[in-house]
């Protein structure tokens, strides 16, 4: 097929799914639809969830709203409480926590409490699903509706058929959902409009099967919560929800995962979660050493939005998938096929891998697909243009980027720490760990006596760095703390300049 008949399909595409969701809000316009429907504007895919050896496998919207990546499909939640039905993406009384960890939690308010959600991606049997616990953290007993339908968070899909069966639901067949308990009453729809209804009649009318050749059969099972109770359900085809580990597990290892690189700690402010939470949704980007995109950015998809994640990856020292990025891109067809900008990037990239790992692999393919011999790298000043692109890993590699660069850049083989110092960080402590640069592994801590700031760093050659022959002394700096300050050791501690209160 020919790129313009391609890009017709797409554009055709694009235009039935707007179509679609158009009828439908038209047909109920303060239906129970994705928050971003009713508010009919452009939508984002929302938080991933991933594992570090999947990418990511499902989104979910600041309601709580999670669509699973392959399916074309959410998983919606109702909830019932003495007022009837509410509906999460209807109501302000939703809040979201994004944390560095991969659990994200949603709370519905409730009279006297909330209904908490966890969601995360687990690894079973090779393959990643999602388990959500709720947790009826109130007083009140509420019931709650799990609600599986043909629309995510980037469009309309299709389901042929649902079949609810004890505590699983199966979508065309396959079981995608199951619970650790059975439903108090389960209702299977073949349309949109007929969900709600059958929802708020479910204990009368219960339901368990469902067609549809226009490939909106969806289903509802209702769970009693009474006060302080939990439900685990799965989500992926023919999980067994017994095998997957419990939250605290999964957040262990993520957080010994996200421990080995760069961090940075601002007494009172924000930026150290911040850090924290785009690495981890770089880590949730890459499947099998590939950057997984949107499916709304698969046409427009860039070799510098590859090099951009890669960049930022290798910046705060995940240093093996993002070396397989960039010597992915140093193919010589593909290097032919690039633009001059993008093959600049690429050898940009190439240089930066090389300066902060010394790895031999970096070499060979330097001097084999680029003819660049190592005392050009070594000298090299990469110039990191980071890609426009909003597709989210895009932009989670971006914020890295801005991060790393406003604790410590390096210029003419100087260290730079706190270029970015701003002006709330004064008389606040300031910690960074685990910054990987050119000359070695770097550390430094700001502390504060009355209006002087005291600097202590520790600077500690990695790889073969370590044994290097280069006399050169150790340059340190704080620009932007004391003009006039510089100190010559790999590890020390001085009192800077008085600063303005």
């Amino acid at each position: 097929m020919s790129f313009l008949r391609r890009g017709m399909k797409r554009q055709a595409a694009a235009q039935q799914g707007r179509d679609q969701i158009d009828a439908l809000k038209a047909a109920d316009p303060d239906g129970p639809w994705p928050l971003w429907v009713l508010r009919s504007e452009t939508h984002g895919v929302g938080e991933p969830i991933g594992t570090l050896d999947s990418g990511p496998v499902a989104f979910i919207d600041e309601r709580g709203l999670l669509g699973w990546e392959d399916g074309r499909w959410s998983l919606d939640w109702w909830v019932r409480t003495d007022e009837g039905w509410k509906y999460p993406s209807h109501t302000r009384a939703v809040r979201q926590t994004v944390a560095a960890t991969p659990i994200i939690e949603t709370s519905f308010a409730v009279p006297g409490g909330d209904l908490v959600a966890r969601a995360c991606a687990v690894q079973t049997s090779g393959r990643a699903v999602v388990t959500i616990d709720y947790e009826n953290d109130s007083p009140t007993a509420v019931a709650l509706a799990l609600v599986v339908r043909p629309i995510d968070l980037d469009g309309v899909g299709i389901a042929e058929s649902v079949k609810i069966y004890d505590n699983t639901l199966s979508i065309e067949g396959s079981v995608q959902l199951v619970a650790d308990r059975i439903p108090a009453a389960s209702v299977a729809v073949p349309d949109f409009a007929s969900l709600p209804p059958a929802v708020e009649r479910a204990n009368a009318e219960p339901s368990t099967e469902a067609t549809s050749t226009a490939g909106t059969a969806q289903g509802a099972m209702v769970f009693p919560m009474p006060h302080h109770s939990t439900l685990r359900v799965g989500l992926g085809a023919d999980l067994v929800l017994a095998e997957l580990p419990q939250l605290e597990a999964i957040e262990k290892g993520w957080s010994a995962h996200l421990d080995q690189f760069l961090s940075v700690e601002v007494e009172g402010s924000p930026l150290g979660d911040e850090l924290m939470i785009n690495e981890r949704r770089l880590a949730t980007s890459l499947r099998n050493g590939k950057v997984m995109r949107s499916r709304s950015a698969m046409a427009e998809w860039s070799v510098l939005d590859d090099l951009t994640v890669a960049n930022a990856l290798l910046e705060v020292g995940d240093v093996n998938p993002a070396a397989e990025i960039i010597l992915d891109q140093l193919d010589g067809d593909r290097l032919m096929a690039m633009a001059a900008g993008e093959r600049d990037a690429a050898f940009d990239a190439l240089v930066r891998l090389w300066q902060l790992t010394r790895r031999t692999e970096v070499l060979d393919a330097a001097g084999e697909t680029l003819e660049v011999p190592p005392e050009l790298l070594a000298g090299a000043t990469p110039a990191v243009v980071p890609s426009p692109s909003d597709d989210w890993p895009v932009v989670a590699a971006r914020r890295v980027l801005d991060i790393r660069s406003a604790l410590v850049t390096e210029r003419d083989g100087e260290l730079h720490l706190l270029t970015g110092f701003a002006d709330e960080w004064r008389g606040r402590s300031v910690d960074v760990r685990n910054a990987r640069t050119a000359l070695g592994m770097l550390s430094f801590s700001l502390r504060w006596h009355g209006a002087r700031p005291a600097l202590l760093w520790s600077l500690k050659p990695v790889g073969s760095a370590a044994g290097t022959d280069d006399d050169s002394r150790t340059v340190v700096r704080a620009p932007a703390l004391d003009t006039a300050w510089v100190g010559y050791e790999a590890e020390g501690e001085a009192l800077l300049a008085e600063q303005p209160v």
